[in-house]
């Protein structure tokens, strides 16, 4: 890309060889809050606070897309760190659950799916456009931009209790270690309410006071920056997949107990639940593919990225569950893998306390970005949170996260609902809706306006130097005919194959979410 912005004294971090999503989400909102307690000081009509938030958002994300622009291998693995995350600890017990076979059906489905959509949600995504809701917005119109918001909050609430779940999940058996070493069984188990003695449930209620001063937080550097811990919690829970599964051949306990493993089982609900919310990266990869070097490039990332996360699943879901077989005489209680072995084994408490330290540093971006965006639907996005909202929606996410596992709801329920009921928006009608609206609508725009968003438009036209820089862009761009390429792809119309693609899809989608609702009465 050969024009450059000029650059504000910002402290806006360049990006590093593995960036999660979730930190590019955690800097545009970082940076929104600056700018709302600037102008809220600076500025005293509404009207011109909120001209003023527009016009510094608009600079600020063309100076995030410049400052962050990454290679393609970077986007690559952006999509990696997004895609394989908590969810793999859920996977190997609902694969016993669901059957090996069908657990490899759903997910080859699901997978493919998710990737297609998400494929249409870039394809309609400009350059200078850092948010799904953005595209949403300027296609779809406002209103379906405010549905939206609503069903990006309200996941980002949920995925933050998941966190807390799965944290105390993992927390748990590390408590229970310090009671074997003192020579004590005074402790429930952590599938059971109990008051009485040591449960899950105090722990949840001591673990939610640091949470809950992380999330007094405004300023979330330190945390983001210890993220990186995340990769290596994803790294070290892979080699001890492969040891466990090798150890399980080794010892004779897979032959002993292969009867038992189930090929095809009614009982699918959780693995699909989990497989939806595995690949779901749609609220995201807006974020990610954004700062590419090499725009052209999105699709074919996009497609590497799943493809990898594809080979990773199929890892875990084989590994994972045979690794496991006859560990465990009743799997009806399990929920994650590490529920597979005694509290005295190290190796799966070493592996616990990497996921605990990447949940510790998770959760409190995803409620920073939840209740941001929850304020943005109730009052105007210019307005600056006040210490009192900032204290109430605290409060409520909180009390709301010891409610769940109080009454010890299963993580993988959750997480089910979440990706299959929750996400069959994002994944499957708001990728139609764009599909839909353009459909057959090729205009004569010019590869200027078809290239960059409205922001970038409007300082195309005011900014005479950043005009030429980007007609030098556009010109580079014409000599391999991508954007005439992505004219065709956005406004083709859609032949009766696409159509009963769709409506398979849909059908597919809906089918998922249904299956988690009757599986929450059957359990």
């Amino acid at each position: 890309m050969s024009h450059h912005f000029s650059r504000t004294s910002s402290k806006i971090p360049s990006k590093h060889f593995v960036t999660e999503a979730l930190e590019d989400f955690m800097i545009i909102e970082q940076e929104k809050e600056i700018i709302r307690h600037i102008i809220s000081s600076q500025c005293a009509d509404n009207e011109e606070r909120k001209e003023s938030f527009a016009k510094q958002m608009e600079l600020k994300q063309l100076e995030i897309i410049e400052v962050r622009k990454s290679s393609s291998v970077q986007t690559i693995f952006s999509i990696l760190c997004n895609m394989v995350g908590s969810s793999t600890l859920a996977l190997p017990p609902n694969v016993l659950k669901g059957g090996l076979i069908m657990s490899l059906i759903l997910m080859t489905i699901i997978g493919y799916v998710s990737y297609k959509t998400c494929s249409i949600i870039i394809l309609y995504q400009r350059r200078g456009e850092l948010d799904l809701s953005q595209v949403v917005a300027r296609v779809l119109g406002k209103k379906w931009g405010k549905i939206f918001c609503v069903t990006s909050c309200l996941l980002l609430f949920i995925l933050g209790i998941i966190y807390f779940l799965i944290m105390n999940r993992c927390l748990y058996p590390i408590t229970k270690y310090f009671f074997y070493l003192a020579g004590s069984s005074n402790y429930a188990d952590q599938q059971s309410i109990d008051f009485t003695k040591w449960s899950i449930q105090y722990q949840a209620m001591i673990l939610i006071v640091p949470c809950f001063a992380l999330f007094t937080l405004r300023d979330l550097t330190f945390v983001i920056n210890l993220r990186k811990v995340g990769v290596l919690a994803i790294f070290g829970y892979g080699l001890f997949l492969i040891e466990t599964f090798i150890e399980n051949f080794i010892n004779g306990n897979v032959l002993e107990n292969w009867d038992k493993l189930h090929y095809f089982t009614p009982n699918f609900a959780l693995v699909a639940g989990s497989f939806a919310m595995a690949f779901f990266i749609h609220n995201t990869v807006c974020q990610i593919v954004s700062t590419n070097q090499r725009q052209e490039h999105n699709q074919r990332d996009l497609g590497i990225g799943y493809i990898i996360g594809y080979s990773i699943y199929t890892l875990v879901t084989i590994c994972g569950s045979i690794g496991i077989l006859g560990r465990l005489e009743d799997t009806s209680q399990a929920t994650i893998l590490i529920d597979f072995y005694p509290t005295t084994d190290i190796l799966p408490m070493i592996v616990e306390f990497l996921f605990l330290t990447k949940l510790i540093t998770a959760i409190p971006t995803v409620n920073f970005i939840s209740r941001t965006q929850f304020y943005k639907l109730i009052q105007e996005e210019h307005v600056e949170i006040s210490n009192k909202q900032f204290f109430l929606y605290n409060t409520f996410f909180c009390l709301a996260c010891l409610t769940v596992q109080i009454f010890c709801i299963d993580p993988s329920i959750v997480i089910g609902l979440n990706g299959a009921i929750c996400g069959f928006f994002v994944i499957y009608i708001v990728p139609l809706a764009l599909r839909s609206k353009c459909e057959g609508n090729l205009h004569n725009s010019t590869i200027i306006e078809e290239l960059v968003s409205g922001e970038e438009f409007t300082k195309y036209v005011e900014d005479p130097n950043f005009k030429q820089s980007l007609i030098s862009f556009v010109q580079s761009e014409q000599q391999t005919s991508y954007i005439d390429y992505i004219k065709h792809r956005r406004y083709r119309k859609m032949k009766i194959l696409e159509k009963i693609a769709w409506a398979a899809a849909i059908c597919f989608g809906l089918g998922l979410a249904a299956i988690q609702v009757v599986n929450i009465f059957l359990n």
